[in-house]
């Protein structure tokens, strides 16, 4: 299958790229900056963005699929988050327009806040903050387009985010908190923890969930990308604790209230669950080793 993917030079992307390639498809990606990738067999990798509309429309034809990853975001420019969703839309009516049969979209468990005790895909949407808003603008534009044009139509939310780069010299995104844990730890500082526990997902199995989807015929669904455990930022702080050999206090806020996702969905559909004991214990690891890696 020939696959249009945007923001395959990302965190998430370079995954999503390695897991299609090995379930042998064919792959054009988009990219501002297209020499951050190395020479793949398989992949062909197109300059420009998201809002280069004419572009996009024009290297859509001829794919099967679409996978949109790319987020038009940044700080300082208040126009950034309607550019993403005139971007979105775009890109899902080119894609109809041009015979493309499966557009999978990226969107994210924000579209879930505030988190309750027990959420699942069936939830109404809701938007506490502009990305959150963002998302779930995207996720509206979709469900039009899959009444609008013959295609196949699926969303992905992932969650956080943790696990190692699939090149060398990429970088590894993730909450912030791990950065700052890892620095008060290195500095036998004490660390002050969030009473709090997050479903975490790793990159290489967010990426195989992509996978199934894309292989798969189902159509207007929305699938929750999180593992099935939840990591508490206690738990976290202890193994930072334990990776940097450090003597540092950890010292745990109020409790927040409990909240958990659903993960039955993809095990249901696609015999998916993860757990993410050890891919947390691996990406503290690369961070103690790889401390100017960026956060978000």
């Amino acid at each position: 299958m020939r696959i249009f993917l945007t923001g395959g030079t990302g965190y998430i992307g370079e995954h999503i790229v390695l897991e299609l390639l090995r379930g042998g498809h064919e792959i054009t990606l988009l990219s501002r900056d297209p020499g951050r990738l190395p020479d793949l067999d398989g992949v062909n990798v197109l300059k420009g963005s998201v809002e280069d509309f004419d572009l996009v429309r024009s290297a859509l034809a001829g794919h099967q699929a679409c996978i949109h990853n790319a987020i038009v975001w940044g700080d300082g420019d208040t126009d950034l988050e309607l550019r993403d969703v005139r971007a979105s839309a775009a890109l899902f009516d080119a894609a109809g327009r041009s015979g493309v049969q499966h557009i999978v979209y990226t969107s994210s468990t924000a579209v879930h806040r505030p988190f309750r005790p027990n959420m699942n895909e069936k939830d109404p949407l809701a938007a506490t903050d502009m990305y959150s808003a963002t998302k779930v603008m995207g996720e509206t534009l979709l469900s039009a387009m899959s009444h609008k044009y013959p295609m196949q139509c699926n969303v992905i939310r992932p969650g956080p985010v943790i696990g190692l780069p699939a090149f060398k010299g990429f970088p590894v995104h993730c909450d912030r908190r791990f950065r700052d844990y890892l620095a008060a730890a290195q500095t036998n500082e004490p660390i002050i923890v969030e009473n709090d526990a997050r479903q975490f997902i790793d990159v290489g199995d967010l990426a195989k969930l992509y996978a199934a989807v894309i292989d798969s015929d189902v159509n207007r669904e929305t699938y929750l990308g999180v593992a099935a455990n939840s990591i508490s930022w206690k738990c976290i702080a202890e193994t930072i604790v334990v990776v940097t050999d450090s003597s540092s206090a950890i010292v745990v806020g109020e409790p927040a209230p409990p909240h958990s996702f659903d993960v039955s969905k993809i095990e249901r559909a696609f015999g998916l669950r993860f757990d993410t004991k050890k891919a947390i214990h691996d990406h503290i690891e690369y961070l103690a080793s790889n401390s100017n890696s960026p956060a978000k």
